[in-house]
């Protein structure tokens, strides 16, 4: 779970990197009825005078529960854009601390030099979602405060080596993807057609 100190970071930096880019930008916390917990992002206003929405992940949600969450927000907003933090612990898990992953590892990705395989993650469910929602993910991340925008792949496994029974395994090769492109932005950011992009490009030199 990501801390109040840390979430308050990503809103903030979230707000004021969207006015940079032109946008008129403010924090806001509601409930969208799908459960006691309310939820927080940032809301963006749209050329067309309409409202857009930037939900920053928070805190693992069980379940469907984002999916639920972002439904509702789309029945309120234009769209609906999903942050993630960068914490390494809950998002963006780097796969070689898994449990069996050595076994995996030697088994299962031949096909991956040492390079690609330090670009496994285990996404959690959210991930997956946001990523087959969105075919790309963008995560909040400290050094330096920047969105950094993934594109993934699913992750191809050796499955003669690996042997017939991976039962056992499913739960974490069902979730492993590699990162295949990496962008970052900083400063000032658009929101354009769902999804955070540099400013710069909007900007009369």
């Amino acid at each position: 779970m990501v801390s109040g100190a840390y979430k308050a970071e990503i809103l903030e930096y979230l707000t004021a990197a969207l006015q940079n880019g032109g946008h008129v930008a403010k924090q806001c916390k509601k409930n969208f009825g799908i459960n006691s917990n309310s939820s927080w992002h940032v809301l963006v206003k749209n050329k067309k005078g309409l409202c857009d929405a930037v939900l920053v992940v928070q805190e693992i949600w069980w379940g469907k529960k984002l999916e639920n969450v972002v439904n509702e927000m789309q029945k309120h907003y234009c769209s609906v854009t999903v942050v993630f933090p960068k914490d390494g612990e809950t998002f963006f898990k780097k796969a070689d601390n898994l449990r069996d992953y050595n076994y995996v590892e030697k088994l299962g990705l031949s096909a991956y030099d040492k390079e690609q395989q330090r670009r496994i993650i285990q996404f959690r469910p959210e991930e997956i979602y946001q990523f087959g929602r969105a075919g790309e993910l963008q995560y909040f991340q400290l050094t330096p405060r920047s969105i950094a925008c993934y594109t993934f792949q699913k992750v191809k496994l050796d499955n003669d080596r690996l042997g017939k029974d991976r039962s056992h395994l499913r739960p974490i090769t069902n979730l492993l993807y590699i990162w295949t492109k990496k962008e970052v932005l900083t400063d000032a950011l658009r929101l354009e057609s769902g999804k955070i992009v540099s400013a710069h490009q909007f900007f009369v030199q």
